[in-house]
């Protein structure tokens, strides 16, 4: 009723919370008189907690309180896990303790509360550098395969390779994991210079990534061979 009847931008609710922003005191008392009829209409009240404030104090909302340059954990929820990380025994438990306590403050301005209380950094899963490895030791490479045809004459950045796949087409094909306007790529080949000027570029120091546009070449009886340029 409010997005849709009285157009009110900056309503957000989860389940029986919600919480209305709006540019002026006015506005959102005239809100607060609306949310106040409709409820008496369904024989309901808004809980007394309910206040028109500004949003330096901090929005509580959801276990957090929000303010215009930051964000922190509800203080009630720092000194419950406090007191639970303080007499647990059990390993396992703590464990389930801080996963919880990381679940929450990964969401806010919380890393120096952590490592407080948990003795711990947060980490992101990039910042632990952790790949899939195969058993095969093949590499496994993002985004969606293309046909080299597609890739003629156009700019692409070219990220890594594994050679000795098989697939329909045969045996020993190479896949290239490339760049193409931002976006992860790939496709295979079965070319022998291309297979070549790959194992030379990656015995550089510096080798990959590199730029570079796929061009066609004619040669033989009209035949035609794709080669980086």
């Amino acid at each position: 009723m409010l997005k849709d009847e009285c157009g009110v931008r900056h309503f957000y609710r989860y389940c029986d919370d919600g919480v209305v922003l709006a540019g002026t005191k006015r506005e959102l008392w005239e809100i607060r008189a609306i949310v106040h009829r409709q409820m008496e209409g369904i024989g309901l009240r808004v809980k007394a907690s309910e206040r028109v404030f500004p949003v330096t104090e901090g929005i509580d909302f959801l276990g957090y309180v929000i303010r215009p340059d930051y964000i922190r954990l509800r203080k009630r929820i720092k000194k419950k896990a406090a007191a639970k990380l303080n007499e647990v025994k059990s390993r396992k438990r703590r464990r389930e303790i801080i996963a919880s306590l990381y679940g929450m403050a990964k969401h806010a301005d919380c890393n120096n509360m952590f490592h407080q209380l948990t003795g711990k950094e947060m980490k992101s899963f990039k910042d632990l550098k952790i790949a899939y490895k195969p058993e095969d030791g093949k590499k496994r490479f993002p985004g969606a395969v293309v046909s080299i045809r597609e890739l003629v004459n156009l700019p692409i950045v070219v990220k890594d390779y594994e050679t000795g796949i098989h697939t329909e087409q045969g045996e020993d094909r190479c896949i290239v994991s490339i760049e193409q306007n931002g976006e992860p790529k790939k496709f295979f080949t079965n070319s022998e210079e291309m297979k070549n000027i790959l194992a030379q570029i990656s015995e550089l120091p510096d080798g990959f990534p590199f730029e570079t546009t796929i061009r066609t070449e004619t040669f033989g009886k009209g035949r035609t061979k794709y080669v980086f340029s």
